[in-house]
């Protein structure tokens, strides 16, 4: 009888982590932001038959990843990003996904997060979560640092924000197929987002902040030749 409870137990434990509850997400419904882009997102990937997929990254974010524009990028992707997405969100959305079709998954996120009060230590929390759910199922994983929004003009955001990085690297490394794209150096100070990277809004990369990351993307991530070029020549 104590090894049934025991396993209960431990099996509730394992549901309430794989559903960890926060209060930290946006409007999800379907006539919200979310819901309609999300609804565009699913128009475009249902064009992709699995030939194409398995040739094709999809990236999902917020909207640092739905800014980004094909421009210098030498890989094939779909753009799965939503302004105002939360890790909730996104992880709602990687779960409804069968990842194993795609060359790669891409995951952007915490920005929001942290822009509506979070801890960084919980962002990563989330991120651990959605890290531990997409890996096993993705061919290969690519997770992004956090872009931190900058402390000076947005007061309010978490001083321990760059915990979330360091969970993110922490539980990438348990996977073999799971690779952190950093952050370009430099960008991202002690108190964030530099203000010369940034959109006056102190949180949005500009087009030199986007070129750079675009570097880093392409290091991770760009298809030969291109890959062999950003990684020991650009």
């Amino acid at each position: 009888m104590f090894n049934k409870i025991f396993v209960a137990a431990v099996a509730l434990s394992f549901t309430a982590h794989a559903d960890m509850y926060t209060d930290f997400k946006g409007d999800e419904s379907a006539g919200s932001f979310y819901g309609v882009t999300n609804k565009l997102i699913h128009m475009r990937l249902s064009q992709i038959d699995d030939e194409e997929a398995s040739k094709t990254i999809i990236m999902f974010g917020d909207s640092i990843t739905q800014g980004l524009n094909p421009n210098g990028l030498h890989f094939d992707y779909v753009n799965a990003g939503i302004g105002g997405d939360t890790v909730h969100g996104i992880k709602a959305r990687v779960k409804n996904e069968d990842l194993g079709r795609y060359r790669a998954v891409f995951i952007e996120s915490g920005t929001n997060n942290l822009l509506m009060g979070e801890i960084g230590s919980q962002v990563g929390d989330e991120i651990v979560e959605m890290i531990e759910y997409a890996a096993p199922k993705s061919k290969k994983l690519y997770v992004s640092q956090v872009f931190v929004p900058n402390r000076d003009k947005i007061t309010h955001i978490a001083k321990d924000a760059p915990l979330a990085d360091y969970k993110i690297k922490l539980t990438c490394a348990k996977f073999k197929n799971c690779v952190v794209v950093p952050l370009p150096a430099g960008v991202i100070g002690e108190n964030g987002i530099k203000p010369e990277y940034s959109l006056p809004d102190s949180t949005h990369l500009n087009g030199k902040a986007y070129a750079l990351w675009k570097d880093e993307l392409n290091k991770a991530m760009a298809s030969f030749p291109y890959s062999v070029y950003y990684k020991y020549f650009k």
